[in-house]
């Protein structure tokens, strides 16, 4: 099972879009900019399965693997095994906000976010999550 205790998402699509799709998720969610919490990536991405690793199993094994000479030049997955799709999980994130889903639409993450006028807002993630 997949829960936001641990939203540390890899996807295999050669993408690493949890911490994202979490910006975007506090975002709506504190702005109410989004009267619906739409999906933001393609059609492919809320379809794939992707796998999750534990950020605690990843920074445990991270130490043990930088520590230790019998792992020096080795290559690792670090992987416990939990597979998603983003079509299970996103429903459960807008929930987590109050909010409801809308249908899918590709918003690229500058323009939705990034501008001057969102400063403030920005400050006030910033001081709520930190």
């Amino acid at each position: 099972m997949v829960t936001l205790k641990h939203p540390h998402i890899k996807c295999k699509n050669r993408t690493h879009v949890s911490t994202e799709q979490r910006f975007r998720s506090i975002f709506c969610g504190m702005s109410r900019v989004c009267f619906l919490c739409r999906f933001p990536g393609s059609d492919f991405a809320w379809n794939a399965v992707n796998d999750v690793t534990d950020v605690d199993l990843l920074s445990d094994a991270t130490i043990h693997l930088s520590t230790h000479k019998a792992c020096e030049n080795q290559a690792y997955n670090i992987n416990n095994g939990d597979l998603f799709r983003w079509k299970e999980l996103w429903p459960k994130i807008a929930h987590h906000f109050g909010m409801e889903t809308g249908p899918n639409l590709h918003i690229e993450l500058v323009s939705m976010m990034g501008t001057p006028d969102k400063k403030q807002l920005w400050d006030k993630i910033v001081k709520v999550q930190l």
